[in-house]
């Protein structure tokens, strides 16, 4: 991932590509079922989030409120 920030993608960019490059690698691998990940990158006030499968990230804010930041994904979506 850093190697694609340093390249200059742009952070959703370069979380897609590197995801992208983790799904080829499972499956080259011949590893059986499936797996989750959820990633959150930070840079300065901003931040991206990445999520395969059904692993949730919520942010809360200052009053306690919480919101989904992610969708589930599964087989059927």
């Amino acid at each position: 991932f850093q190697e694609r920030l340093d390249a200059g993608q742009a952070p959703a960019d370069a979380l897609r590509s590197t995801f992208e490059e983790v799904h080829r690698r499972l499956l080259a691998s011949g590893t059986p079922g499936g797996c989750t990940a959820t990633v959150v990158y930070v840079e300065g006030a901003c931040c991206w989030v990445a999520n395969v499968g059904d692993t949730r990230v919520c942010v809360v804010g200052a009053d306690g409120t919480a919101a989904r930041a992610t969708v589930d994904h599964r087989a059927d979506n």
